[in-house]
């Protein structure tokens, strides 16, 4: 109760809660003073032939493949311009699976997609989705609903409101309304497209006018209670619309969206993100961090560091991503969690967003530490690159063992992820550099080959990077003047430049952007050109903020022009190299890359043992399903070497002296893969017994793959099968091996809850338990389970079955090499989950 009473008074003298005189006068406080910002889109190209260029490319080819009037025909029909919702004369993709998030998260990559490349197709068909939606808003107010924009009546926000009841068709609509403001807002600032300024601020009158109602009906307690169900970033879209109009009516609809009944614990840094779903809470924290930017409100600010510290140090993998099954577990637990289901690629998109706002507060490295890992780990391989048809997405990124990237068709279906990553595709250059507010430093985040334009000191600043796979050179930069004939014009400037010009008069400030040369043969034709010249020669004095990465801990090098300039023997910090620059002067660095092992995120001994192998930042899998590796933590390099001076493909020897290729996380495409890996082995050796030997399976011994997982509950723990119509295998630690006897009988008993099942098709999961050659993989059956259909969890919610006694012989399985007791399930209609532990029993001759 006095923790209550705590986090209520700071709430109350920070006037974070609605109906304080903060949020309801509209009174913004000073903004902050910003350490870095970030350069322009517009101004920053991608090399075509780096890996991010050729990513950029393949989702430009996949962004003007798609339909307009089906990407619409959820929004025209529901606003009866084709036909009805119930009866629409257009095909909608992937109905009705599909609940119109995409074509936000699509306004807003087309958007992101012309600034990263100029491509007048692009912001050509993206203008003409604009068009069509305006003529849907036009609908919704000619029916009584104005600024009303959804692909669905505003029956959805009414069910939402009045609980309970069935949510159905759609249970997210204020997530779905997000998307759309975030992706006309997009249209607005990176496209120059007017039209969709006005539809947000319609859009944005409508939100305060449903959000009074809700109050006038419910107060606070209807009001959290809407702001339980996912609405998405509604909060740092309507802060944006304020940055970008100054019509501070925006901000204070901007504020009615503190969900403080969720995040004031984390203002006294209390961690209560366990068993929350992940992609509900992340873009909440980024509007926190946009609401503090301009107001400088001490308890957004404590929201954002805190959830970020929270979550990074308890609950992150090697990727720099979290949650599994959407949903983060307690912490310093992730073993658990290494399934197929981990890390929901939405996630990993939002998080990078928190970072990125923590930076421009205090341009300290660890952050592009912690956003160079989780970007090129979580995100890069994310997207099939082997696949020539069409681009294929995931949704979960898998870190269990022997599992396998689950890739989905970007033209079908359209979960969330495909629009978070259709984003993340169109700007993977807004990130490489940053810049004081002063225009006085530079700062190189990432080694990407890539161009920016730095008007403020008319130059040209180039990289051509050889990071992760040269032995000698990390990145090369150079500078050079803006060529004469660059066209330059004013236009709007970044949200983040904004926000450091904040005195109440956001939308008469301008700044200059510079027409780059374009990737593509199509070119704008915006803003009024003009020449830019400058002496040539020196540039003038400035510094190069060059990051120097928490993994260089070898012998780095940087030269100037051939000639050395020393570097500090450590790592974790920006080197800054302030000088008069000149033109044609070139900065070569070199921190060479080693080998490095990172133990997972547990605090139990079973878990704790687990190990990931990164080279530098890079996370390396193992292409095996055998999550036991035998090397030193302490010398890893031991253990592991590369074999190619031009790719990064590495080879170590497994417990069966067989070489195990390991290659980067993000290139793994279709191969079977590990992550994490127990670096002791398969465990104990279980010996010959005359009474007969016994195997444990539990938490610590059981190692599933595929689909399978661990689950622990508040009073039991249990084996968990996978997804219907999944066959995932189970591993019990420890190894059985005789030269003399034979195993000839094998006795468990096991209790069981089977999963929900599909109306009118209810056959359960079956298994079988084999004695499997470790090395071989070669499987003797011991036990066939029938379909375990009985007990469904929706009848037997906190019960199992009764024991089912298995007594099994007739067998004589030779153990003269390595084996394990292995567990295959046949999920069907239901999966099952099993209680924990195991007691088996082997019977020898």
């Amino acid at each position: 109760m006095a923790a209550h009473r705590a986090i209520s008074l700071l709430f109350l003298l920070a006037g974070a809660f609605l109906g304080s005189n903060a949020a309801t006068t509209g009174v913004v406080g000073t903004s902050i003073e910003f350490k870095a910002l970030p350069m322009d889109l517009h101004n920053v190209r991608l090399d075509p032939s780096s890996l991010f260029g050729t990513i950029q490319a393949r989702n430009l080819e996949y962004l003007l493949a798609l339909d307009n009037t089906r990407l619409t025909c959820l929004y025209t029909s529901a606003a009866n311009l084709t036909g009805t919702f119930e009866h629409p004369t257009c095909n909608a993709y992937a109905h009705p699976q599909y609940w119109g998030h995409y074509l936000g998260h699509y306004l807003s990559a087309t958007a992101l997609m012309y600034a990263s490349t100029g491509n007048t197709s692009v912001r050509g068909k993206s203008s003409a989705i604009v068009d069509i939606l305006a003529g849907c808003q036009t609908a919704w107010t000619e029916a009584g609903q104005p600024g009303y924009l959804f692909p669905y009546s505003p029956i959805a926000f009414n069910k939402l409101e009045h609980p309970p009841g069935n949510c159905q068709p759609v249970c997210v609509p204020w997530y779905i309304f997000h998307k759309m403001l975030a992706g006309l807002l997009d249209q607005a600032t990176l496209a120059q497209q007017p039209r969709a300024l006005e539809m947000a601020v319609a859009m944005a009158t409508w939100t305060r006018a449903n959000i009074e109602g809700v109050l006038a009906r419910g107060g606070q307690a209807l009001w959290q209670q809407v702001l339980d169900t996912e609405w998405g970033g509604m909060n740092e879209a309507l802060y944006n619309l304020y940055l970008i109009t100054g019509d501070r009516t925006h901000f204070v609809t901007a504020s009615y969206f503190n969900h403080w009944s969720w995040t004031a614990p984390l203002a006294i840094n209390q961690d209560d993100l366990t068993n929350q779903h992940a992609n509900t809470h992340i873009p909440e924290i980024t509007g926190e961090a946009v609401g503090y930017e301009i107001s400088g409100n001490a308890t957004q600010y404590a929201i954002t560091v805190n959830f970020f510290n929270i979550l990074n140090s308890t609950r992150t993998f090697a990727t720099g991503g979290s949650n599994d099954f959407e949903h983060w577990g307690p912490p310093h637990q992730l073993g658990n969690q290494l399934n197929d289901q981990t890390e929901e690629s939405c996630t990993q998109y939002n998080i990078l967003k928190v970072a990125r706002h923590l930076f421009t507060w205090t341009a300290d490295s660890a952050l592009f530490d912690f956003y160079e890992r989780a970007l090129l780990n979580g995100l890069i391989g994310n997207q099939n690159r082997l696949d020539p048809s069409m681009t294929s997405f995931i949704y979960m990124l898998p870190l269990g063992p022997g599992v396998r990237k689950a890739w989905g068709r970007s033209d079908d279906d359209f979960p969330c992820c495909w629009g978070t990553l259709s984003e993340t595709f169109s700007k993977l250059g807004d990130s490489i550099y940053f810049q004081s507010p002063d225009n006085s430093q530079l700062y190189v985040n990432l080694f990407v080959s890539s161009t920016v334009v730095w008007p403020e000191q008319h130059l040209v600043i180039s990289q051509q990077a050889a990071f992760p796979t040269s032995l000698d050179t990390t990145t090369t930069i150079t500078i050079n003047a803006m060529p004469p004939s660059a066209r330059t014009h004013s236009s709007r400037s970044s949200l983040f430049d904004k926000r450091s010009h904040n005195h109440g008069h956001l939308h008469n400030h301008h700044t200059e952007r510079v027409a780059m040369p374009h990737n593509t043969s199509e070119t704008g034709s915006e803003g009024d050109v003009k020449e830019v010249k400058r002496e040539s020669g020196a540039t003038g004095s400035w510094t190069l903020m060059l990051r120097v990465p928490f993994w260089a801990t070898g012998a780095n090098t940087l030269f100037l022009n051939d000639s050395p300039i020393s570097l500090p023997q450590r790592a974790g910090y920006y080197f800054p190299i302030t000088r008069a620059w000149a033109f044609g002067d070139k900065l070569r660095v070199h921190f060479p890359l080693s080998l490095r092992v990172e133990a997972l995120n547990d605090e139990r001994a079973q878990f704790s043992r687990l190990h990931a192998i990164l080279y530098g930042p890079v996370l390396l899998s193992g292409l095996t399903n055998i999550a036991s590796l035998q090397f030193d933590v302490q010398n890893i390099s031991k253990s592991i070497r590369r074999v190619s001076s031009t790719d990064l493909k590495f080879v170590a020897t497994d417990f069966c002296n067989r070489s195990v290729t390991f290659i980067p996380l993000m290139d793994v495409m279709l191969e079977q893969y590990t992550t994490y890996f127990d670096p002791s082995g398969l465990g104990p050796v279980i010996p010959y017994s005359p009474a007969g030997s016994h195997v444990i399976g539990n938490a610590s011994t059981l190692m599933p793959s595929g689909g399978a997982s661990i689950v622990e509950n508040v009073n039991d723990e249990n084996l968990r099968s996978g997804n219907p119509g999944e066959v995932n295998s189970v591993r019990v630690g420890g190894i059985v091996s005789s030269s003399q006897h034979n195993i000839v009988s094998l006795s468990f008993a096991y209790r069981y809850v089977s999963g929900y099942g599909p109306a009118g098709r209810e056959r359960g999961t079956n298994f079988t338990v084999f004695l499997t050659s470790v090395c071989s993989g070669a499987r003797t059956p011991l036990y066939y389970s029938p379909d375990l259909t009985e007990y469904p969890f929706d009848v037997c919610t906190n019960c199992y079955s009764p024991p089912v006694v298995v007594k099994v012989t007739g067998f004589r399985v030779p153990v003269s090499t390595p084996s394990q007791l292995e567990f295959v399930f046949q999920n069907n209609d239901r999966n099952v989950q099993l209680l924990l532990p195991l007691d088996f029993t082997l019977g020898w001759d």
